[in-house]
């Protein structure tokens, strides 16, 4: 999985976000009790079912796209409904709590913030050791010591099982610069995994396109993206793509007047073979000369 196609899933999975779970906002119970959500709403409420298919370029799709079109959708669909009927039971529960006249609401509300929140169809694991990945890793990264694959059991984190060969969900590995991750997909491949993924150049190339917001430091405290971070990495993800395309369009250019060069050249060797007479016969050389007359 290259760079881009990467931070498409983080972005349309954090609008995603922010639209069914808005509570992560800083939104008070208060505020969830007396209809005041609406006022508060998030900018991508909207745009999240809107731009589901997020293909900036539509011409072009490549087998990555539609694993990632795949992951959104089928996680929008389950999430939704998940949100929705947790969503009416909290209604019902914050009711009959005020009419019996409940005052503090800390644990109940808890629980349906836990309910609330969508459970992401992937998985990113930096395999480095943990003192790389507290100086710098993805966001929404987990670390994973690649060392841990020498065990023959207990080898798998929770998150890795609950996502293992799961429909519409993936698992990233990612490292410096793929010389870890590769062997530890090969290795989890070998073991069972059927949607283990490894990013395409590592956190290195990662740094040099998305030199905002997308890699951080610490411990991964961040429960999901600000709203302005996601539009940084937008906006960003837009620019890459754009230098990619006219990258391939120069080199295809540059490729077709390699060519036309080629055939030019060879049209005139063929012209000078004619003037000489020589036509399709085999050139003679010194060493058959010499032969002939002795």
């Amino acid at each position: 999985m290259n760079i881009n196609n990467l931070v498409r899933l983080l972005v349309e999975q954090t609008k995603l976000e922010y639209q069914l779970c808005p509570r992560l906002q800083g939104l008070t119970v208060e505020q969830e009790l007396n209809g005041l959500h609406e006022d508060t709403a998030s900018e991508f409420n909207d745009s999240a079912t809107e731009e589901l298919d997020f293909e900036i370029n539509d011409e072009k799709v490549n087998h990555d796209d539609e694993d990632i079109r795949s992951v959104i959708h089928s996680n929008y669909s389950g999430t939704a409904r998940q949100s929705n009927a947790a969503s009416r039971q909290g209604t019902a529960r914050s009711v009959t709590s005020v009419a019996m006249g409940v005052g503090e609401m800390d644990q109940e509300d808890g629980r349906k913030v836990e309910e609330n929140k969508p459970v992401r169809p992937f998985l990113l694991l930096d395999v480095r050791e943990p003192d790389e990945y507290l100086n710098s890793h993805l966001v929404y990264s987990h670390t994973y010591q690649h060392i841990r694959l020498n065990r023959a059991f207990d080898y798998e984190t929770r998150d890795m099982l609950r996502l293992k060969n799961k429909p519409g969900a993936i698992i990233v590995l990612y490292d410096e610069d793929e010389s870890l991750a590769s062997r530890c997909a090969t290795t989890l491949t070998q073991r069972g995994y059927d949607n283990i993924f490894m990013l395409s150049g590592g956190i290195r190339v990662a740094k040099i396109k998305y030199p905002e917001s997308l890699v951080v430091s610490g411990e991964p405290s961040m429960e999901r993206l600000e709203e302005g971070e996601v539009l940084v990495l937008e906006r960003m993800l837009e620019d890459n793509i754009r230098t990619g395309e006219s990258r391939s369009s120069r080199a295809g250019t540059v490729r077709s007047s390699r060519l036309g060069r080629s055939s030019s050249v060879g049209s005139r060797t063929d012209l000078s073979s004619r003037r000489w007479g020589q036509g399709d016969q085999p050139i003679r050389t010194s060493t058959a000369m010499a032969r002939r007359f002795r």
